[in-house]
C-alpha cells in the first residue's frame, strides 16, 4: 500500500512543489508551523538515511541500489550542535561587564570566533571524508574562545 508521501510524489494528492531531484521531493506543508514550512521526503519507499545515504551508500562497501559510491553522503548539522555556543555567547554578553564591541564583550567575541574555528575544523574533517560529531569541535572552540576572551578581559 502506498504511503501518503508516495501519493503526493506521484501526483495523486495535490501539493505545491518547491524542489525535486531524482531522489527527493520537497513541497509546502498543508498545516505549516511557520510560513514557508517545507517537507522534504525521499522518493523511494523504505528509504533509510543510515543505510542509503543521499544518492548512494555511505559505506563504500555497501550498495543496494546500484548507484555510484560516494565519499560522503551529506553535510548535516543539527540544531543541538549550535545551542551550546549560542548560550555561551548570549550569557557572556549579558552577564559579564567589560570592554568589547557594542553589546559584545571579549568573552562573547572569543566564543563566536572559537565556534567559527570549530566549525571550520569540522567542515574540513567532513570534506576530507572523515565524518565527525559536531559537538566536540563547535563546543570546544566556543569554550576555548570564551576562556581566551575572559583572560584578555581580566588582564
Amino acid at each position: 500500500m502506498a504511503t501518503i508521501f508516495t501519493k503526493i510524489i506521484n501526483g495523486e494528492i495535490p501539493s505545491y512543489k518547491i524542489a525535486e531531484s531524482s531522489d527527493f521531493y520537497a513541497f509546502l506543508d498543508i498545516s505549516p508551523l511557520a510560513k514557508g514550512h517545507t517537507l522534504v521526503v525521499p522518493k523511494k519507499e523504505g528509504y533509510s538515511f543510515i543505510r542509503d545515504g543521499i544518492g548512494g551508500s555511505i559505506d563504500p562497501g555497501i550498495s543496494n541500489n546500484n548507484s555510484p559510491k560516494h565519499d560522503r553522503a551529506a553535510y548535516l548539522m543539527g540544531l543541538g550542535d549550535l545551542i551550546m555556543p549560542s548560550i555561551l555567547v548570549t550569557s557572556a554578553a549579558v552577564f559579564i561587564p567589560g570592554g568589547g564591541m557594542g553589546i559584545l564583550n571579549l568573552p562573547a567575541i572569543g566564543a563566536i570566533l572559537g565556534s567559527l574555528a570549530g566549525l571550520g575544523i569540522l567542515l574540513y574533517a567532513v570534506h576530507s571524508g572523515r565524518p565527525q560529531a559536531g559537538l566536540p569541535p563547535l563546543n570546544g572552540g566556543a569554550i576555548l574562545g570564551f576562556l581566551i576572551g575572559w583572560f584578555l578581559l581580566t588582564q
